[in-house]
């Protein structure tokens, strides 16, 4: 991947990359033997974990190590060329219960890095996975009502993805998002700031220039509760009569679309127990399930499974119930931040608490 020398941008593109911190030479010493020992650890740490556990889904070690050299030009001139590399590693385990009645339960739980020794070790990844597996273990619907729901850090991932698909710069030109002329108006509670940061330090989605070939750039999507700006590349800022803000994806085919690099929910000042303090009854969410979203409305209604939370702490596991509301509402309606700040992933949150919600389930 190396530029001819009196390309400007090849020598910043190099300084970028050292500021954010995505290679590691390490990643490329572990053989296959290790990473399949790796993943056979953490495997058997499941098991160990308690005789409960009497299956798995098994146990993937997975890395990805590579480069891409972008190119544009007209012709006039070379208008921008650049280069970068990353490695990613991670480890995941998903153990089986057997439940009453036949079910299955199954857990899981994961570790990703840039870097190979800031994975957490194959022991932890399998008790925590067991564990959680677990713990679900005589899972049931509850009875239908409103409730306050403490959305976990997994769960929050998947509701900030549904909102990337409504600021998406495409689904604003087409007029099949329900924010599609709220910018500058309140669509969140004031807690609540959104950022797509490109340039965070070793983040699994960092990267120096977009798809397009333009320079990455921070955006505050939602400040304070506030709709401040859309993610656009090229052609759907064209069609909005604007500029790209460096949201441009591009596999290695095909055009450019417009992508996220590494979305960021401001954490708040609550631990995950004071998230919960002063709740009598409610739901603790820890999966979605289903693909109910209607962009258009914002109508918002998922299968959920998760606890219930009694007086403040974690009660009886909870299954096969439906969560909804208005994603307007439920945004809104966020009244409380978790302060840690969950970075294996390219979508970074803390859990956080939603007032009021409707729980269907018997």
């Amino acid at each position: 991947f190396e530029l001819p020398s009196h390309l400007e941008f090849q020598q910043k593109s190099k300084e970028n990359e050292l500021d954010l911190s995505r290679w590691d030479d390490a990643a490329l010493s572990l053989s296959a033997k290790e990473a399949i020992e790796m993943a056979q650890a953490a495997e058997a740490a499941a098991f160990s974990y308690s005789p409960k556990i009497t299956n798995s889904e098994g146990a993937t070690f997975h890395r990805s190590v590579g480069g891409k050299a972008y190119a544009c030009a007209d012709q006039k001139d070379l208008r921008f060329a650049g280069v970068e590399r990353g490695t990613v590693q991670s480890l995941s385990v998903e153990p089986i219960c057997d439940d009453a009645d036949g079910k299955k339960r199954n857990g899981s739980d994961y570790t990703i890095h840039r870097f190979l020794s800031h994975l957490r070790s194959p022991e932890e990844v399998g008790a925590e996975a067991a564990k959680r597996t677990v713990l679900q273990l005589g899972s049931k619907p509850i009875k239908t009502q409103a409730l306050p729901i403490v959305f976990s850090e997994k769960a929050a991932r998947s509701l900030l993805q549904l909102l990337f698909s409504v600021v998406s710069g495409s689904a604003i030109y087409r007029q099949t998002s329900y924010l599609s002329k709220r910018q500058g108006s309140q669509i969140a509670a004031p807690c609540f700031t959104l950022i797509d940061d490109p340039l965070l330090f070793q983040g699994l989605g960092s990267r120096t220039f977009d798809g397009e070939g333009l320079r990455s750039r921070k955006n505050t999507i939602v400040k304070e509760g506030v709709l401040n700006d859309f993610l656009l590349d090229t052609y759907s800022a064209r069609k909005l009569q604007r500029f790209s803000n460096a949201c441009a994806g591009r596999s290695g085919s095909g055009a450019p679309y417009v992508s996220f690099s590494n979305l960021v929910l401001a954490p708040g000042l609550f631990s995950l127990s004071s998230l919960m303090d002063g709740i009598s009854q409610g739901f603790y969410v820890t999966d979605l399930m289903g693909f109910g979203f209607q962009p258009i409305t914002g109508d918002f209604s998922r299968g959920a499974s998760g606890f219930l939370i009694q007086h403040g702490t974690l009660g009886p596991p909870v299954s096969e119930v439906t969560i909804s509301a208005n994603f307007d509402d439920l945004l809104k309606n966020i009244d409380a931040i978790g302060s840690e700040l969950h970075c294996e992933s390219t979508i970074l949150t803390p859990p956080f608490r939603v007032s009021n919600m409707m729980v269907s389930g018997i």
